[in-house]
């Protein structure tokens, strides 16, 4: 089982995987909240995610998740960081404008409107029993919903590119 170090490396890996592939793309300006000042950083990577960006003269903000392996038909859907002490999850505090959600093994990368995910997930989110994270071994416990690619795709319109097309 990975630990939560291996779980930050991973995170870092798929930053850096969308950062590159958005550069690619030509978004005028990446930015990510960990190059801020520490404390400036923390507090807008949880706000607004780990990546701002400007693109055709727009900025947006991109909340980022990485996988190591693809090995469901799902995204995880976090609802609590750590639940025995009632820290809610990303799906509760986020405003980024984007999600980006990365499976490093696939290379598959899936886009979504965060605010209609939110919106979504709101209304729909007791449908999917929620479920404790088993990935990583760490401290916290953090649950969350999985929730099928193709409910998201018809939904909200989550696509999947590979890391070879851009949302914009």
């Amino acid at each position: 089982m990975k630990t939560y170090s291996d779980s930050c490396s991973i995170g870092k890996r798929g930053e850096a995987e969308v950062e590159k592939y958005l550069r690619q793309r030509g978004v005028v300006q990446v930015i990510s909240s960990s190059s801020l000042p520490e404390e400036t950083g923390k507090k807008y990577q949880r706000i607004y995610g780990d990546l701002f960006i400007e693109y055709k003269g727009k900025a947006y903000t991109v909340e980022v998740k990485t996988e190591e392996e693809q090995s469901t038909k799902n995204l995880f859907l976090e609802t609590w960081s750590n639940k025995s002490r009632k820290t809610v999850g990303w799906m509760h505090y986020c405003e980024a404008d984007l999600l980006a959600y990365l499976f490093l093994d696939t290379r598959n990368l899936y886009w979504c409107d965060m605010h209609k995910l939110k919106e979504w997930f709101e209304k729909n989110a007791w449908n999917y029993p929620e479920k404790p994270q088993r990935v990583t071994s760490q401290l916290n416990d953090s649950w969350g919903r999985c929730v099928p690619l193709k409910t998201l795709r018809a939904d909200i319109g989550l696509k999947r590119r590979g890391l070879d097309a851009c949302p914009f």
